[in-house]
């Protein structure tokens, strides 16, 4: 039967030319299959084993200067090296786990450092275009924040602005019938002394016209995600942000 950790003593003989036997006496202690050897003691016994002494790993030496006996390294320490294999993995674990927990850390406060908005923060609206019964939702499905406008197509006026936080929607309501175009840009850390995102920022429009009608027995109501989805239809166009500035 297998045991976790014992003790014990060991020994182990060579033959010189003259008959006599080189001794090694030494106990021990285990964990699992890693010894570690103590009391060494080595004796010079006659070929008849009627002699018997104590003699010093020196004078082994002087006996057998060629090919000396002596325990292997693993006999005499083999607990102390795995132990010392086992702290050196802890500490290379450690450390990874540290400059994995730091580059989270760094990663985690980056983004907290960075400006941003609530979700529906109106940065623009011009009131006489909201007195009707139009409604345009919108999905921002990104991890970043954006900005979207409103844009009468015709005036080529922006009539209202409003910040999306990434994964958030919101939904403009009473929009006043006529035809309007949707551009919007995104990003990370938004600047409001410039009115734009400082980092990673993306400028773009839908190609389609938005056409609110209201009749007696219809109302109009948009929905566009700005992220691309399965079964989508809306297409969107990259733009320079000094045509997104210009509305």
């Amino acid at each position: 039967m297998f045991a976790i950790f014992g003790w014990g003593r060991k020994s182990k003989s060579w033959l010189l030319p003259d008959g006599s036997h080189v001794l090694a006496y030494w106990r021990y202690f285990h964990i699992f299959w890693c010894p570690l050897a103590f009391n060494i003691k080595w004796h010079l016994v006659g070929d008849n084993r009627s002699e018997d002494k104590v003699i010093t790993h020196e004078k082994v030496k002087e006996l057998m200067p060629h090919n000396t006996p002596d325990l292997n390294a693993w006999q005499r320490y083999g607990l102390l090296m795995a132990a010392g294999v086992c702290i050196l993995i802890a500490i290379i674990s450690g450390a990874t786990s540290q400059d994995t927990s730091f580059a989270s850390s760094n990663a985690q406060q980056s983004q907290a450092s960075y400006n941003s908005l609530p979700t529906g923060t109106v940065l623009l609206k011009l009131p006489s275009y909201f007195e009707g019964s139009g409604r345009f939702t919108i999905k921002n499905g990104t991890s970043d924040d954006a900005v979207v406008k409103l844009v009468d197509n015709s005036a080529n006026t922006s009539i209202y602005s409003v910040y999306l936080k990434a994964n958030s929607n919101y939904t403009v309501e009473s929009i006043l019938d006529g035809n309007y175009k949707v551009i919007f840009t995104s990003g990370k850390n938004w600047d409001a002394s410039s009115n734009k995102f400082l980092v990673s920022p993306d400028y773009e429009k839908f190609e389609d016209i938005l056409n609110f009608e209201t009749t007696d027995d219809q109302l109009t109501h948009y929905s566009l995600t700005l992220n691309p989805v399965v079964g989508g239809t809306a297409e969107t166009a990259t733009i320079n942000p000094s045509e997104f500035n210009s509305y």
